[in-house]
């Protein structure tokens, strides 16, 4: 028995170690990226590691990194004070690979992932097709390990294969939703973002995307395998609001629901599932910053395009909070978010919103019974603990409402931000 008691605690003790060896490591990661110029920044705002919010210059000639950064906030949805397609079509007047000139954007591997993020957004082929080339003429030079890598990263974006360099693969996969990712290469980008010495800022903003995308692979961990880092758990966030003015909801039930349907699940220990009630308009911003959810979920009312219900300040008072600020709010606080479901009715409208800045977003229609939000809801998690993607537990939320005989199976919409795979779940 003491034996067994030692064990424990020296597994106990080695996992803290490990957490604060990552977190050190981490740490130095952002001081590094702390140091990035205006293209990292944006880049890491873009792989969702920074919160940088950089503004490219509106004078003066466009340089290509500027160009390449207009990119990547074209990519984020983000509107650039200089539109990136005038600077794409400079970008296309000129000359590379002039022997006269010293070596510029074709040298320069996160200009050309910039710019093919944007050129991706805006699913221009013939501009594909110029970067394309551009790339390939470049791989053929390139003698660098790091920059040949983020060539490969851009040519990726336009459609070809997937990066040689680890890091550079885990990292765009993870952002860009894609399947192409071994453990074999997630493993190497992990060894190489947990062994840093000095990095560049673009290389520390890539290995934080890296631990990232590595934590939430090993959220649930197969057996034998030991988590990258016990916090990082798949955290849900159910927010409930039924003010006293508005008809009564069976809220308590339905997080009861839910919470059961995930304890009943094979990756139960890889969730987390938190609520606050009674929530204000102001309690939004102090639980995402404390909670840091991947998954928040809202229960209550809706009022089609007014907003979403909560509680006001004043006892039995609403405030309505409308679809734009709540975007806005997501895309300050979105690091880790990947799914919003607004189980209230009319809330496609805000939904709608909401999906610019968040992979999967869930609003409902019309009107739905309070038994079919229920039903869809428990369904809903209970699939994604079992490790079912996000398209997948929508149609068994779905599916649920049909099986009770309800009549509201229509009302949930599913919205899909652009790029986003439905594939994927949360694990």
């Amino acid at each position: 028995m003491g034996t067994r008691t030692r064990t424990r605690s020296d597994r106990k003790n080695a996992v803290v170690s490990l957490n604060a060896a990552l977190d050190a490591i981490i740490n130095a990661l952002r001081r590094r990226a702390i140091d990035a110029d205006d293209l990292e920044k944006v880049f890491g705002e873009w792989l969702g590691v920074l919160d940088s919010h950089t503004h490219i210059p509106v004078e003066g000639l466009w340089h290509p990194r500027e160009v390449a950064a207009a990119g990547f906030l074209e990519a984020s949805g983000r509107n650039a004070e200089r539109s990136f397609q005038e600077g794409l079509a400079g970008l296309r007047r000129r000359t590379y690979f002039d022997p006269n000139q010293p070596q510029g954007f074709e040298a320069d591997g996160l200009a050309m992932l910039g710019v093919a993020s944007g050129i991706q957004a805006l699913r221009d082929r013939d501009a594909n097709t110029w970067l394309g080339d551009l790339c390939a003429r470049a791989l053929s030079q390139e003698t660098d390990e790091w920059r040949h890598g983020l060539v490969e990263g851009a040519r990726y974006l336009l459609g070809a294969e997937t990066p040689s360099q680890p890091e550079v693969a885990v990292a765009l996969a993870s952002k860009t939703g894609g399947t192409c990712v071994s453990d074999g290469a997630l493993a190497a980008a992990v060894s190489a973002a947990t062994s840093i010495t000095e990095v560049s800022p673009e290389r520390a903003i890539v290995r934080l995307k890296v631990l990232e995308h590595a934590a939430r692979r090993t959220a649930s961990p197969a057996p034998g395998r030991t988590a990258l880092n016990s916090l990082d758990k798949v955290k849900v966030l159910f927010l409930a609001a039924n003010p006293t003015a508005s008809s009564r909801l069976q809220l308590d039930e339905e997080l009861r629901d839910i919470k059961s349907r995930i304890r009943a699940a094979q990756h139960r220990d890889a969730f987390d599932l938190v609520s606050e009630h009674a929530v204000q308009p102001d309690d939004l911003e102090q639980a995402l910053l404390e909670h840091r959810p991947v998954t928040v979920h809202f229960s209550g009312h809706g009022s089609g395009a007014n907003g979403i219900v909560f509680h006001g300040t004043a006892t039995g008072s609403t405030a309505l909070v409308n679809g734009d600020v709540l975007a806005d709010l997501f895309r300050i606080l979105k690091k880790q978010i990947r799914v919003v479901v607004l189980n209230a009715c009319y809330s496609e409208h805000q939904a709608q919103a909401i999906v610019r800045e968040i992979d999967f977003v869930v609003g409902m229609n019309d009107t739905i019974g309070d038994n079919a939000a229920r039903h869809f809801a428990a369904s809903f998690y209970r699939a994604l603990a079992f490790g079912e993607s996000v398209h997948t537990a929508f149609q068994l939320g779905k599916n649920a409402i049909r099986r009770a005989g309800l009549g509201d199976a229509n009302v949930p919409e599913l919205l899909v931000r652009a790029g986003a795979n439905t594939d994927h779940g949360v694990l």
